[in-house]
C-alpha cells in the first residue's frame, strides 16, 4: 500500500517527522487495504473510498467540506469538460470534481490538463492520490499556504504566482511588468468556502491589498467584509477562457438576498448564467447555509452585449433530494 501512496505524493511533500502527515498516510492505508481497484470496474468506488475517510481531514473552521459525490456528479455531466478541455478547481480540496471529469470524459481529455489549488497540504496529498487512482498522474496540483488561490495563480509555466497589490487591483490581473502571462481554463468546477460566518473581513492592511484585487470587494463589500464565496466567484470568471464553462456552489444568499443585488448584477453584466439549483439544507448541513448552485458560461463581450439586449432564459429549480 505504500508503494501506491509513494508513487502519488512527491517525495519533496512527506515529512516523515510530521505528525499529521504520518496520519493521513495512515488513513489512506487503512481504508484502502479492504478493496481491489485492479479488479474493480465501477470508477465510483474510488469516490466512495476518498468519501470515507477524507471527512475526518476536513476542518470546519477553514471552511472544507468534502461535497457530496452525486452531487459532484450532476455538475460534471451538466458543465461537461470534453475534448482535450483544460479543467480547474481553485478550493481543490481531494480533487473530486477533478477526478469525476476525468473519469466521466471517457479519454477525450489529457491527465496533463488539470489544476488544482488548495490552502491544506493533507488535501493536496489526498488529491494527489486520487487522481493517480482514477488514472490521472500528471494533473497541477499545488499547494499554497494562506489565502491559496485568492491571491495565486497559475501561469503559462504551471507555476504559481501572486497577484501585485499595485498592479492588479480591481481584476486587472492581466496587467504585468514583466513577462508572466496566467492561464485561462476551459472549464471552472468548484465549492469554495462561503457564508458569513465564513466572511472575508480586512483587519490589517495585507488583507486590504487581496481584497483590492478583485472588483466585487469595491462594488459589493458590508462596511469591512464580504461574503468569501463571491471573491471565489470573481476568481473563477477571470481564470475563465472566453467561452469558458463555470459551475460553483455558493451560499444561497448570494443568489437571492437584497445585501448582495449588486453582485447579481456584476455577474449578469459578466456571464450568461444557465442555470440555479437551490439545495436542500441538507446536503451541507454543518455549514448552517441554505446553497445554490451556479451554472454559466463566459461569452465574448459582443454576445453578451447581445444576450443583455434580447433577453435569455435560465432553467431554475429548486431540488429536493441529492441521490
Amino acid at each position: 500500500e505504500y508503494k501506491v501512496i509513494l508513487s502519488a505524493v512527491d517525495t519533496e511533500t512527506i515529512n516523515w517527522q510530521n505528525e499529521s502527515h504520518i496520519q493521513a498516510l495512515s488513513a489512506i492505508v487503512e481504508n484502502l487495504q479492504d478493496y481491489s481497484f485492479i479488479k474493480s470496474y465501477q470508477s465510483d468506488l474510488y469516490q466512495l473510498v476518498f468519501y470515507r475517510f477524507a471527512n475526518s481531514f476536513a476542518k470546519v473552521e477553514k471552511g472544507q467540506f468534502i461535497t457530496p459525490l452525486k452531487l459532484i456528479d450532476f455538475l460534471v455531466k451538466i458543465v461537461n469538460p470534453r475534448n482535450g478541455e483544460t479543467v480547474a478547481d481553485p478550493t481543490v480540496g481531494i480533487a473530486d470534481f477533478l477526478s469525476m471529469s476525468f473519469v466521466n470524459a471517457k479519454g477525450s481529455l489529457d491527465d496533463k490538463d488539470f489544476y488544482g489549488v488548495d490552502n491544506d497540504e493533507q488535501m493536496i496529498m489526498l488529491a494527489k492520490l486520487n487522481m493517480l487512482l482514477n488514472g490521472d498522474g500528471n494533473a497541477t496540483l499545488k499547494y499554497q499556504s494562506d489565502r491559496g488561490s485568492l491571491l495565486y495563480k497559475f501561469n503559462v509555466d504551471k507555476e504559481l504566482v501572486p497577484l501585485n497589490s499595485r498592479l492588479h487591483k480591481k481584476g486587472n490581473w492581466d496587467n504585468w511588468a514583466n513577462q508572466t502571462k496566467l492561464m485561462k481554463f476551459n472549464v471552472v468546477l468548484t465549492n469554495p468556502p462561503f457564508g458569513e460566518d465564513r466572511k472575508f473581513e480586512v483587519i490589517n492592511d495585507r488583507d486590504r491589498d487581496i481584497a483590492e484585487l478583485y472588483e466585487l470587494w469595491d462594488i459589493a463589500k458590508v462596511n469591512n467584509w464580504i461574503d468569501i464565496g463571491l471573491l471565489f466567484l470573481e476568481n473563477a470568471y477571470r481564470i475563465l477562457e472566453t467561452n469558458g464553462r463555470l459551475g460553483i456552489v455558493v451560499s444561497n444568499s448570494i443568489a437571492s438576498v437584497d445585501r448582495w443585488e449588486k453582485a447579481r448584477e456584476w455577474l449578469m453584466n459578466n456571464m450568461r448564467i444557465v442555470a440555479l439549483f437551490d439545495l436542500p439544507q441538507s446536503v451541507f448541513a454543518d455549514t448552517g447555509v441554505n446553497t445554490t448552485l451556479i451554472i454559466a458560461y463566459k461569452p465574448t463581450e459582443k454576445e453578451l452585449e447581445k444576450l443583455k439586449k434580447e433577453g435569455y432564459e435560465i432553467f431554475i429549480k429548486d431540488i429536493k433530494n441529492v441521490g
